[in-house]
């Protein structure tokens, strides 16, 4: 109970640090992002991921180079 509790505690610490848990993610932004046409399967199997996380790497990957294109442009 209170190492559940101490462990809990540490987490939200790191969270608002600005800490991110886990483990780092294998692909870039730039690899995915120079699969964009390719079939999903073809990409996902490339990367030994399943479809849907392929596309969800993908969307994400592509949202984070939308705001640093529009963050540049509005600085």
């Amino acid at each position: 109970a209170i190492a559940y509790e101490r462990t809990m505690a540490g987490l939200e610490a790191a969270r608002r640090a600005g800490k991110k848990g886990g483990r780092k993610s294998h692909l870039t932004d730039d690899v995915v992002l120079a699969e964009v046409g390719t079939p999903p399967v073809e990409a996902a199997a490339k990367f030994g991921m399943s479809v849907p996380g392929f596309k969800k790497r993908l969307v994400a990957a592509i949202q984070r180079e939308i705001e640093r294109k529009t963050s540049y442009v509005e600085s």
